[in-house]
């Protein structure tokens, strides 16, 4: 009796949730597994990657994986900021996305007008993609669920709600009301930190209801992949495949960033999980976001390092020979890619 006790009591602690998540290396997949363009060219010996990390709450017994080398314990928030730090850089700050759907419709934009191709991009409702683990929303919220107003406002689209939330404070009180299966509710909550840009959010992805104009065609498919880090890369695959010719010149291109609608990349998490994939798809090149970080942040932060700090960390550590390639905008990486030699 006695045993069967001790069983039942390490059970029940081996799944202990722990204040942080569990994050794992996935192999690179084809950009072009995601996008297609009606008429594009015949494709070249070269590849255009997406990288991305496996997330996991952690719990005590699953903890254990951290001790594999594709494998690390990460704190829920990357890091912390300054009470007033937003209200003193709303003007410059620039919209993110939480969502995959907005980060392949941004980088569509990108690529399109780059490629100097018609694109125009007609928006409604509001949905819920999927809510965080640290959203003070997500015992209220479900995917699915139609978003109708938050603090008594209507929004046409995700960019103008998300533009409205990140010039508030981290820790504002937020209340939403929207619409499940025809019947209204209302969620109130706190905005949280972005783990992906560092600015005030809900800690819920949203998508909308999106008409697109373009030509030629496009189909966009999320195969499995959450999250914004390959926005950068989809622009690339899309203006790949737009272009009459081959951008990669044959090399195999990974990379990872955010992008947003005017072509700037921004910060993200799990830098050193995505060189391994990378490196394991054999990737030559990498991409990774030229960020910054501001001094008050350092302050809070002194572990906290750049990008591309990290990336080349991560590359040393591996033995890897890609090449890694800081980029503050699609422009930058287009550019390195058209100087690059044929591999």
């Amino acid at each position: 009796m006695r045993a069967v006790s001790v069983v039942v009591v390490l059970t029940i602690i081996g799944f202990i949730p722990l204040p942080y998540v569990l994050e794992h290396s996935v192999p690179a997949k084809k950009a072009s597994d995601f996008v297609e363009v009606t008429g594009k060219k015949e494709g070249g010996e070269g590849q255009v990657m997406i990288t991305a990390v496996g997330v996991s709450n952690a719990r005590v017994f699953t903890s254990i994986l951290a001790l594999l080398p594709d494998y690390s314990l990460e704190p829920e928030v990357d890091y912390v900021v300054p009470d007033d730090y937003y209200e003193r850089h709303d003007k410059a700050s620039e919209q993110e996305n939480d969502t995959m759907t907005s980060s392949q419709l941004n980088a569509l934009q990108v690529a399109y007008r780059a490629a100097n191709r018609p694109v125009e991009m007609q928006q409604k409702n509001i949905y819920v993609s999927s809510v965080n683990s640290n959203s003070s929303f997500r015992e209220q919220l479900q995917r699915g669920d139609r978003i109708l107003k938050v603090n008594n406002q209507t929004y046409s689209n995700p960019y103008e709600l998300l533009d409205k939330l990140e010039k508030k404070a981290v820790g504002a009180l937020i209340t939403i009301e929207y619409s499940r299966k025809g019947v209204l509710h209302t969620a109130s909550g706190h905005l949280v930190v972005n783990k992906s840009s560092g600015k005030p959010s809900l800690g819920v992805e949203l998508y909308s209801e999106v008409s697109l104009l373009v030509n030629p065609h496009i189909s966009l498919k999320s195969n499995g992949v959450e999250g914004p880090s390959g926005g950068l890369m989809f622009s690339l695959e899309i203006y790949n495949q737009l272009s009459s010719k081959d951008i990669t010149k044959g090399h195999i291109v990974a990379g990872t960033g955010t992008i947003d609608h005017k072509g700037n990349v921004g910060r993200i998490s799990g830098v050193e999980k995505k060189v391994i994939a990378a490196n394991r798809a054999g990737a030559t090149i990498f991409f990774v976001p030229d960020d910054t970080i501001d001094a008050d942040i350092v302050r809070l932060n002194p572990k906290l390092r750049t990008n591309y700090h990290e990336a080349v960390r991560a590359a040393i550590k591996i033995k890897s020979q890609m090449t890694i390639v800081p980029v503050k905008t699609f422009d930058d990486a287009l550019l390195y890619l058209q100087k690059l030699p044929p591999a």
